[in-house]
């Protein structure tokens, strides 16, 4: 009898914040609601995993079996996965997360389920270093690592590392890549041909303004211009933008792996931007780069690592959407102010900004 395949959705609840807190969680179910849809037909099972049981009971869909995270419990991302295969008996299994694959569109999940159903001792992932989906066979494999895996980032590595399963990587592409974690994210997904119509709708809702997205991708399609990327930028953007425009590229790339190494979390990040920032100020430093660009990406995570700052996600996404009279930490409501000053259209987000979602962009222009 052959193995059944189950996708396993870890869908994050709703939380108590700020209203563009609230927006955001918005958006995030809005992208697991389209993915869920677009996946039925292509698994024999599919289990959601969430602490939101007001959520879920909206779903309406009994081919949806929700399991809701127990009250009380310290949310392990490898335990509770391994829990799960372990007492639904899991044979073949794809994982994604709340808004890991919001791009994907039913054709994409079906092609990832034959894979899977096909596949020997593999882990199947969109980024093996620092997975946002996963297909993994035998599902059980992750029943003996699971205090390794404290998030859905370190599926690819460790289980091809430690568990003996073979490495391989899908086929990369703006929709296996784009995982929405910031407001930016979010905006420049709505925009591409593949988001689906309750993505868009959140979107819209938000009232946040796409303005200076449209600015940065008008920008990237006039030849000449001067376009700059600065944080975690892998060589594969900037031969991308070389691919794709004619503008004249900057790329001050820092810092790759701070998570996955374990630095960021040491506090051993190290950035030249982030010491030139320091050295002439928050408000030189944005001066400096309107001389030399006409329009940036800024993966700012580097820099708040780099100053041992790391505020919670309702400061960040208040930075990322040039909000500094709402920010409480004062390294980053002055950093935002100044950036909010700046006349150049300059996006402010983390590292999906200057890897995917500049992808999409490039992408939703042609």
């Amino acid at each position: 009898m052959p193995e059944t395949l189950s996708l396993i959705m870890f869908a994050r609840g709703r939380r108590p914040g700020p209203p563009w807190l609230r927006a955001m969680d918005d958006i995030l179910l809005a992208a697991a609601r389209d993915t869920l849809e677009r996946a039925a037909g292509a698994f024999d099972r599919i289990i959601l995993a969430t602490p939101d049981a007001e959520w879920a009971g909206s779903l309406d869909d009994p081919n949806i079996e929700v399991d809701l995270d127990p009250p009380h419990v310290p949310f392990h991302f490898g335990r509770r996965l391994a829990e799960l295969v372990a007492r639904f008996d899991l044979e073949r299994i794809v994982y994604t997360g709340t808004a890991s694959a919001p791009l994907l569109t039913r054709d994409d999940l079906a092609a990832i389920a034959r894979a899977a159903r096909e596949a020997g001792a593999t882990v199947i992932a969109n980024n093996i270093h620092s997975t946002d989906w996963a297909a993994i066979v035998p599902a059980q494999a992750v029943t003996g690592l699971p205090e390794r895996l404290h998030t859905d980032s370190a599926l690819g590595w460790v289980l091809s590392q430690e568990a003996g399963l073979t490495p391989r990587l899908w086929p990369r592409s703006p929709a296996s890549l784009l995982d929405i974690d910031t407001p930016l994210d979010a905006l420049i997904a709505a925009q591409h041909p593949s988001a689906g119509l309750r993505l868009r709708a959140a979107v819209a809702a938000s009232g946040w303004s796409s303005e200076r997205i449209d600015a940065v991708r008008r920008v990237m399609a006039t030849p000449a211009m001067r376009l700059t990327l600065i944080g975690r930028v892998p060589s594969w953007s900037m031969s991308l933008l070389e691919q794709k425009t004619q503008c004249w590229v900057r790329v001050f790339s820092e810092e790759r792996g701070m998570r996955a190494a374990g630095r960021l979390a040491s506090g051993g990040v190290h950035s030249l931007v982030a010491k030139h920032y320091a050295s002439v100020g928050p408000y030189r430093f944005f001066a400096d780069l309107t001389e030399m660009t006409d329009a940036v990406l800024f993966d700012s995570r580097v820099i708040l690592a780099a100053h041992n700052i790391w505020p919670e996600d309702a400061e960040r996404f208040a930075s990322d959407l040039l909000m500094p009279e709402v920010i409480g930490d004062p390294f980053l409501r002055e950093f935002t102010q100044a950036a909010a000053g700046c006349p150049l259209p300059i996006l402010l987000g983390g590292h999906s900004l200057v890897t995917a979602g500049l992808w999409v962009m490039l992408e939703s222009d042609e």
